[in-house]
Protein backbone atom coordinates (compact mmCIF):
# COMPACT_ATOMS: atom_id res chain seq x y z
CA UNK A 1 0.00 0.00 0.00
CA UNK A 2 1.28 4.20 -0.79
CA UNK A 3 2.54 3.30 -4.02
CA UNK A 4 1.79 6.20 -6.13
CA UNK A 5 1.85 6.69 -10.22
CA UNK A 6 0.52 8.94 -12.81
CA UNK A 7 -1.98 8.06 -15.42
CA UNK A 8 -2.76 10.07 -18.57
CA UNK A 9 -6.49 9.80 -19.45
CA UNK A 10 -8.03 9.57 -22.74
CA UNK A 11 -9.11 12.91 -23.45
CA UNK A 12 -13.06 11.32 -23.73
CA UNK A 13 -12.79 11.13 -20.03
CA UNK A 14 -13.50 14.68 -19.21
CA UNK A 15 -10.61 15.17 -16.62
CA UNK A 16 -8.30 17.77 -18.09
CA UNK A 17 -4.33 16.60 -17.42
CA UNK A 18 -2.81 13.61 -15.43
CA UNK A 19 -4.03 12.30 -12.65
CA UNK A 20 -2.06 11.31 -9.49
CA UNK A 21 -2.94 7.65 -8.21
CA UNK A 22 -2.24 6.24 -4.29
CA UNK A 23 -2.73 2.90 -3.82
CA UNK A 24 -4.79 3.39 -0.23
CA UNK A 25 -5.87 -0.62 0.32
CA UNK A 26 -4.93 -3.94 -1.48
CA UNK A 27 -6.55 -7.42 -1.02
CA UNK A 28 -4.60 -9.61 -3.80
CA UNK A 29 -7.57 -11.34 -5.83
CA UNK A 30 -9.98 -8.98 -3.85
CA UNK A 31 -9.79 -5.66 -3.47
CA UNK A 32 -7.98 -2.70 -4.62
CA UNK A 33 -8.73 1.10 -3.09
CA UNK A 34 -7.14 4.09 -4.97
CA UNK A 35 -7.20 8.11 -4.65
CA UNK A 36 -7.43 9.59 -7.49
CA UNK A 37 -6.85 13.22 -8.04
CA UNK A 38 -6.12 16.06 -10.69
CA UNK A 39 -7.55 19.22 -11.11
CA UNK A 40 -10.84 18.68 -11.87
CA UNK A 41 -11.15 15.20 -10.20
CA UNK A 42 -10.52 14.19 -6.38
CA UNK A 43 -11.97 10.55 -5.61
CA UNK A 44 -12.07 7.28 -3.91
CA UNK A 45 -12.20 4.34 -6.77
CA UNK A 46 -13.10 0.81 -5.07
CA UNK A 47 -12.50 -2.36 -7.43
CA UNK A 48 -13.43 -5.72 -6.06
CA UNK A 49 -14.07 -9.12 -7.01
CA UNK A 50 -16.55 -11.74 -5.56
CA UNK A 51 -16.56 -15.15 -6.62
CA UNK A 52 -19.12 -16.80 -8.52
CA UNK A 53 -20.58 -19.99 -9.50
CA UNK A 54 -19.90 -19.43 -13.25
CA UNK A 55 -16.83 -16.94 -12.29
CA UNK A 56 -16.61 -14.12 -10.44
CA UNK A 57 -18.17 -10.39 -10.65
CA UNK A 58 -16.32 -6.73 -10.38
CA UNK A 59 -17.90 -4.09 -8.40
CA UNK A 60 -16.53 -0.48 -9.37
CA UNK A 61 -17.44 2.02 -7.25
CA UNK A 62 -16.27 5.86 -7.22
CA UNK A 63 -16.89 8.41 -5.31
CA UNK A 64 -15.52 12.05 -4.41
CA UNK A 65 -16.07 14.48 -7.48
CA UNK A 66 -14.60 18.19 -7.05
CA UNK A 67 -14.24 20.91 -9.80
CA UNK A 68 -17.32 19.67 -12.38
CA UNK A 69 -20.94 20.08 -11.76
CA UNK A 70 -22.02 16.89 -11.08
CA UNK A 71 -24.15 16.07 -13.84
CA UNK A 72 -21.58 16.70 -16.55
CA UNK A 73 -19.56 14.57 -14.55
CA UNK A 74 -21.75 11.58 -14.29
CA UNK A 75 -22.38 11.58 -17.91
CA UNK A 76 -18.99 11.73 -18.43
CA UNK A 77 -18.25 8.58 -15.93
CA UNK A 78 -21.06 6.56 -17.75
CA UNK A 79 -19.83 7.43 -21.03
CA UNK A 80 -16.05 6.20 -20.24
CA UNK A 81 -16.99 3.14 -17.73
CA UNK A 82 -19.51 1.72 -20.81
CA UNK A 83 -16.08 2.15 -23.18
CA UNK A 84 -14.09 0.41 -20.85
CA UNK A 85 -16.52 -1.76 -19.12
CA UNK A 86 -18.88 -3.12 -22.32
CA UNK A 87 -16.01 -2.84 -24.77
CA UNK A 88 -12.30 -2.59 -23.82
CA UNK A 89 -12.55 -5.38 -21.07
CA UNK A 90 -14.21 -8.13 -22.65
CA UNK A 91 -11.45 -7.41 -25.80
CA UNK A 92 -9.00 -7.36 -22.99
CA UNK A 93 -10.04 -10.86 -21.23
CA UNK A 94 -10.77 -12.23 -24.26
CA UNK A 95 -7.07 -11.97 -25.62
CA UNK A 96 -5.67 -12.56 -22.45
CA UNK A 97 -7.45 -16.17 -22.40
CA UNK A 98 -6.60 -16.78 -26.03
CA UNK A 99 -10.23 -16.71 -27.73
CA UNK A 100 -9.83 -13.01 -29.00
CA UNK A 101 -6.75 -14.54 -31.34
CA UNK A 102 -9.24 -17.65 -31.85
CA UNK A 103 -12.48 -15.35 -33.00
CA UNK A 104 -10.31 -12.89 -34.75
CA UNK A 105 -8.22 -15.85 -37.03
CA UNK A 106 -11.37 -16.77 -38.65
CA UNK A 107 -12.18 -20.20 -40.81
Amino acid sequence: MGAQFRITPDKSSGIDGPVDVEVLDLVPERRLVMQWSANTLHAEMVWELAPTDSGCRLLVVQTGFLGTPQSVRARQVRAAYWYMFARALPALLADATGAGAANRAGP
